[in-house]
């Protein structure tokens, strides 16, 4: 049975619609994923989230990049050849507001641990190199086992860590589909869908939340089609 599916967004493309489903299909049914939900900072700040991955052993925030080829780089620059801005930084940065919500729901959701990882769903190797990179950069081939891994939490993790329970799943279940998310998401989607269509590329709140947390947007000559 593949994990349960519950989309909240929608992909930003192709690649991340077929990376989603590898994800779902791959996963146990004890896995659910969460696709393209949003979550709120305290000072208001948006963050859009491809994928939040409800493990029994954790949680863990999932950046898609569709980048063809062989990635090289460090923690901070990745060459696909151009030279980007390493994701990473943004991925902790999402890790860390998902994290405090979930301390605001509970002590119990606070306890368990969430872990951003990075998946290039349509790179063929990754010689992304650097203490930050390591463990959390994964490609297809590698993806779905650093999902189940246990052994790569207790890695990564700076405390210890709790198993999730019926309780921390309802927590982060109410968060990622509470009403003013839905409500944001809605008014997002609404904003975009009502602009001429060379508005959208250049003005869409995706293109324009990107440009201000110095997000890189996928080339997309480097995406799956």
């Amino acid at each position: 049975m593949p994990a349960k599916f519950i989309p909240l967004g929608d992909p930003a493309h192709d690649a991340e619609r077929q990376a989603l489903r590898y994800l779902v299909q791959g996963l146990p049914s004890t896995y659910t994923v969460y696709g393209n939900p949003w979550v709120v900072e305290r000072s208001g700040v948006v963050y859009e989230i491809d994928a939040v991955v409800a493990a029994p052993h954790a949680i863990f925030v999932v950046e898609i990049k569709g980048y063809r080829g062989v990635i090289e780089g460090t923690d901070y620059d990745w060459y696909i050849p151009e030279p980007i801005k390493s994701p990473l930084g943004l991925n902790r940065k999402t890790a860390q507001v998902l994290n405090g919500m979930m301390k605001r729901e509970s002590y119990e959701a606070g306890q368990i641990w969430i872990q951003g990882l990075v998946f290039l769903s349509a790179a063929s190797a990754c010689n992304v190199q650097g203490p930050a990179s390591r463990d959390r950069i994964h490609i297809r081939r590698t993806i779905l086992d650093a999902l189940q891994s246990e052994a790569l939490i207790h890695r990564l993790a700076s405390r210890v860590t709790t198993p999730s329970t019926p309780s921390t799943e309802a927590a982060l279940d109410r968060i990622l589909r509470s009403e003013d998310t839905a409500h944001l998401g809605r008014s997002l989607r609404d904003d975009q869908e009502g602009r001429p269509q060379g508005a959208r590329r250049r003005l869409g709140w995706r293109s324009t939340w990107s440009s201000a947390a110095g997000r890189s947007p996928c080339n997309p000559r480097d995406q799956i089609e």
